[in-house]
């Protein structure tokens, strides 16, 4: 989540493809244009972020292999304790967002849609490509180096949508959380596993798919324990509604039921795209932080995401580096 300088408009979004390795120049220009909205989202927060001394000692102690990574940022992006503390990503400020997705088998295969619905300014909306720590990853970025979707080289491909319950307690961004998914998983019975010991600062819903064709959504919530669904769709609540006001403004039960005939009654993905693209799924309240920004879909066979609007479409590739970009009027 940031708060982004707007491209000529606070409904207009400019999505950007980066191929880099490693840690860089690119990922260091992001990072310090979308800065001044980041300390502003940190001062939100109403409790204060957390000491830094805990902030590097949780994300070492449940996210050993990502430590390196975070080092490695911030020496690029200057050792400033608010930097150091944002980065961690450790029980950052709350905040909330509507998404709907499912995992369809179609004539080519199983893939995993996805619509994200939140403010346009508040969007990273860069689709960044790495191999950090040798494993490959093509995400749609949230706070610089965390996923709101994404897959990697094995095939496991994760997209998480908000749970609907006001829970909060100690414990990382989903979207961190995403990315340390796929740095480390290659299945989805691994990352349910991860998701069992790291802690999540609010709820949130993890659809995932891999390659052999598993599939299922895990809730994570910060005051119970994981459980899993093996429904292929899911929206923005868990079991049940726990919080009716906002799943009334969201329609989180509708799109709910909408995503279940789809899956029932889709054989390509043409089709479930078609569906995606139409009300209730597709979203336009975007001034109140609960538009479509985009549809994106994965398969677990390439690391490419193809993204969606009306009338529009696009494949971003890793294996095409020339750093696409995407101007979209809401």
């Amino acid at each position: 989540m940031t708060s982004r300088p707007a491209a000529g408009s606070d409904l207009c979004l400019e999505f950007r493809a980066i191929h880099e390795p490693e840690p860089g120049k690119r990922l260091r220009t992001v990072f310090n244009e979308y800065w001044h909205g980041y300390h502003l989202w940190m001062c939100k927060h109403p409790g204060g972020w957390p000491a830094l001394d805990e902030c590097r000692s949780r994300l070492r102690a449940h996210m050993p292999e990502l430590f390196p990574v975070y080092e490695s940022i911030l020496d690029l992006v200057g050792h400033d304790h608010d930097r150091a503390r944002f980065l961690t990503l450790w029980s950052p400020t709350p905040i909330i967002r509507a998404c709907s997705q499912a995992v369809i088998s179609t004539d080519t295969g199983p893939v995993l849609i996805r619509n994200y619905d939140h403010a346009p300014h508040l969007c990273d909306a860069i689709m960044l490509s790495t191999q950090w720590g040798g494993v490959r990853t093509h995400v749609m970025t949230d706070c610089v180096w965390g996923a709101l979707d994404g897959v990697n080289d094995a095939g496991l491909t994760v997209a998480l949508a908000f749970g609907g319950r006001r829970a909060v307690g100690p414990g990382f961004s989903a979207s961190l959380v995403l990315r340390y998914l796929l740095q480390t998983c290659t299945s989805v019975r691994e990352a349910c596993d991860t998701l069992r010991r790291v802690p999540v600062y609010m709820s949130y819903n993890f659809t995932m798919l891999d390659r052999s064709g598993a599939h299922l959504t895990a809730f994570a919530s910060p005051d119970r324990p994981l459980s899993l669904d093996l429904s292929p769709v899911s929206t923005n609540h868990q079991q049940h509604i726990e919080w009716p006001q906002y799943a009334e403004f969201t329609q989180s039960a509708e799109r709910r039921a909408c995503l279940s005939e789809i899956v029932e009654s889709t054989a390509t993905v043409e089709q479930a795209i078609d569906a995606f693209l139409a009300p209730p799924l597709v979203r336009s309240q975007y001034r109140r932080a609960s538009g479509t920004l985009y549809t994106v879909a994965y398969s677990p066979n390439e690391l490419a995401m193809t993204l969606y609007w009306r009338g529009r479409s696009e494949r971003i590739s890793p294996e095409d580096p020339r750093g696409q970009s995407i101007t979209v009027h809401y």
